[in-house]
C-alpha cells in the first residue's frame, strides 16, 4: 500500500521561481509563496497576517514551476 500526503497551497508567488541542477542532471526550482488571511482582533479592528512558504520541486515538477 501507498501511502501519500498531499498539501495544497494557494497564494503569491513572491518571485519567479528559481532554478538549478544537481550534480546528477536532476532539476530543482525554488520558490517562496504567500497566502493571507484577515481576521478581527479583540478590539475589533480588522488585522492581515502573511504566512510564507519556501517550496521545492524536483524533476519534471521543476521544470513546470519554472512555466509560471
Amino acid at each position: 500500500m501507498v501511502q501519500m500526503n498531499r498539501v495544497v497551497v494557494a497564494g503569491f508567488l513572491a518571485k519567479k521561481p528559481e532554478s538549478r541542477y544537481l550534480p546528477s542532471g536532476t532539476a530543482v526550482s525554488n520558490a517562496r509563496v504567500g497566502e493571507s488571511s484577515r481576521y478581527r482582533d479583540g478590539n475589533g479592528e480588522i488585522k492581515q497576517h502573511t504566512n510564507w512558504h519556501s517550496l521545492s520541486f524536483y524533476g519534471g515538477l521543476a521544470d513546470v514551476a519554472l512555466a509560471v
